[in-house]
């Protein structure tokens, strides 16, 4: 909603109650009965925390003053919270600043029944909860801009150190993408742990109670040699590679290939052969009646002139 119009909503709100008489135990003012702390909102830029004490103080005694500000410049943001003594001046700075006007502006003066004091921490705390929330991202790349306000550390050696980790995690998104092994030069084998040591995976089994059976959850050795020794071994690469040398097997499907391709052409001609004669009928069937026609027109008009030789 727009603050101008929250504005005239609580002027509204204040002339009804007013032209109606209600008391101040059915007042709307008496939800925030447990709260002395009140909203200034759209207040001008310009104005310091001693300017808001001496506006608002003529309706009670301040305890409290928070003009929130900008963490990067400094400069106020156009609101503040304020604290009075005695909860009953918050009724009558709402009542009366509301809505009025301040350098130009209208403010807006409002119960604030939520709002809980920020307590103040000293260097060493904040350095400890800046530490504990981790490594600013942006002062590692150098683009931190929020100095001593920032909320997270900008400790250089823990940011070289842990910062982005090693050059593979860099552009690895997920953590079971990031690299876990050792560092270049390492010797660790590819698809290894680096971090493995089977002594120490072999004492952990044996301290979770599995009957001193260290190969536990993992196929006992000796199932393990049976089955290498039943099952025959594929290396699919030599079976890839042998193929490529060994023809005779490409040679017999291509002559399956070609055979079929004959069977299928063969069965095509005989289908279309006995069109092709039916066709060739007809052709033979149409030319013979056209000569036909042919040989009467001609002795139709052979007859004609015959006719009219005789009449002359």
């Amino acid at each position: 909603m727009n603050p101008l119009t929250q504005v005239k909503l609580i002027q509204s709100r204040n002339a009804k109650e007013s032209d109606l008489g209600i008391s101040s135990e059915a007042s709307w003012h008496a939800e925030f009965k447990n709260s002395a702390y009140v909203y200034a909102g759209l207040l001008p830029f310009d104005l310091t925390e001693g300017d808001i004490l001496a506006i608002f103080s003529q309706y009670g005694e301040i305890v409290d003053v928070n003009l929130v500000r900008d963490k990067a410049t400094g400069k106020s943001r156009g609101f503040a919270f304020l604290a009075y003594e005695d909860q009953r001046s918050t009724i009558l700075a709402v009542d009366n600043l509301n809505g009025a006007q301040l350098l130009g502006r209208t403010i807006k003066v409002n119960h604030c029944g939520k709002y809980t004091k920020r307590e103040e921490e000293d260097e060493e705390t904040q350095r400890q909860n800046r530490e504990a929330r981790g490594v600013c991202r942006a002062f590692q790349r150098g683009e931190c801009t929020r100095g001593d306000s920032c909320k997270f550390s900008h400790d250089e050696k823990r940011a070289a150190n842990t910062g982005w980790g090693h050059e593979e995690d860099r552009s690895s998104k997920w953590d079971h993408d990031k690299f876990n092994g050792a560092k270049k030069g390492g010797g660790t084998s590819f698809g290894q742990r680096g971090d493995f040591k089977p002594d120490e995976e072999e004492k952990g089994y044996r301290e979770k109670g599995h009957g001193g059976d260290a190969s536990y959850g993992r196929p006992k050795e000796r199932e393990r040699v049976e089955r290498e020794d039943r099952e025959p071994r594929y290396d699919r690469r030599e079976q890839k590679r042998s193929g490529r040398h060994d023809d005779s097997q490409s040679r017999r499907h291509d002559a399956d290939v070609d055979y079929v391709r004959e069977d299928k052409r063969s069965r095509t001609d005989d289908r279309e052969k006995p069109k092709a004669e039916s066709r060739r009928d007809h052709y033979d069937k149409e030319e013979r009646g056209s000569s036909r026609r042919s040989e009467t027109s001609t002795r139709q008009d052979r007859d004609s002139s015959r006719r009219e030789d005789r009449r002359r």
